[in-house]
């Protein structure tokens, strides 16, 4: 099992004190090299929709007021490589994290594709996610990393309705005012957009034949799924509770076992998956992007 965190209810922004520590340094210090830059600071991810254990990372959505130019990274290159050095082990270095311009994060849209500065060709991949140019890239610090890249990683309709409905305040105004509502249909239509590149590039034996990585598409799907039936986001455990319970009988045991390995050692789960599970995960895959197919159909 994971290690216990030690909590203290009544602590603020979570239940943490050594993370609430770590995230009053960090906005300190972000907040004094923007300066009039900076507009807010928001939890996301298992922080705010629930399941945070010791394995998981510290997601945060820096709102700025204008987007940071290349001309001006290095210095925050320099802030985040001191930050990963000196806040303390182990939540000082799962900080992911991204810059997102408020005019960029109030509303998804597939305009501004680039920044003025920063013009993509269709061959570049996105560092985090591998994906061809598609949004508007923000300046992305991934878990474990002590640099800033260009991605498109956190620029979803997914994250912007965790912010706005579910995020925590860490400075500045509440998500609900600087956030546009993301409807039931824009989360279908980019879970069945992710839905398809995933059957595309990831739904065979090699590509998912580890045990990490069969256990974590389990609980993606079952999380797509939960968000195609509610128009809502919810955690890991909550959906896989939801999924055993609400598909069919044949899927409860590939998705109680999968939510049992992420749940208890996704922190050290290697070497090969079942060979049975690999299979079952695919046909898992394949039913999840079918039922996108027909909701986003249905709701359009």
């Amino acid at each position: 099992m994971p290690e216990t965190i030690s909590r203290c209810p009544s602590a603020r922004p979570t239940a943490f004190p050594e993370i609430n520590s770590v995230l009053a340094t960090l906005v300190a210090r972000i907040s004094k090299r923007l300066e009039d830059n900076f507009a807010g600071a928001y939890l996301q991810g298992s922080l705010a929709v629930g399941d945070f254990n010791s394995s998981s990372d510290i997601d945060i959505i820096v709102m700025i007021k204008r987007d940071l130019r290349q001309s001006e990274i290095a210095s925050y290159q320099d802030l985040h490589r001191a930050l990963f050095a000196e806040l303390p082990a182990p939540w000082g270095q799962r900080i992911e994290l991204s810059y997102a311009p408020a005019d960029i994060l109030r509303r998804w849209s597939l305009t501004p594709r680039d920044p003025p500065d920063f013009p993509r060709s269709a061959d570049w991949r996105d560092p985090s996610t591998a994906s061809p140019p598609r949004t508007y890239p923000l300046w992305y610090l991934d878990n474990g990393a002590q640099e800033l890249v260009r991605s498109e990683h956190d620029n979803t309709r997914v994250v912007r309705w965790v912010i706005r409905e579910k995020g925590i305040t860490l400075a500045g105004p509440a998500p609900s005012a600087l956030i546009e509502p993301v409807s039931s249909q824009d989360l279908a239509l980019e879970l069945y957009d992710m839905l398809r590149l995933i059957n595309d590039e990831w739904s065979t034996a090699e590509a998912i034949g580890q045990g990490w990585t069969q256990a974590f598409f389990v609980t993606l799907c079952c999380r797509a799924l939960h968000t195609l039936e509610t128009g809502e986001i919810t955690s890991k455990r909550a959906a896989t509770e939801w999924a055993s319970t609400h598909l069919e009988d044949n899927w409860r045991g590939l998705i109680e076992t999968a939510w049992s390995q992420w749940r208890d050692a996704r922190a050290t789960l290697g070497g090969p998956a079942n060979p049975l599970a690999v299979q079952q995960t695919i046909e898992l895959m394949q039913h999840t992007f079918e039922v996108a197919r027909r909701t986003t159909h249905h709701r359009a």
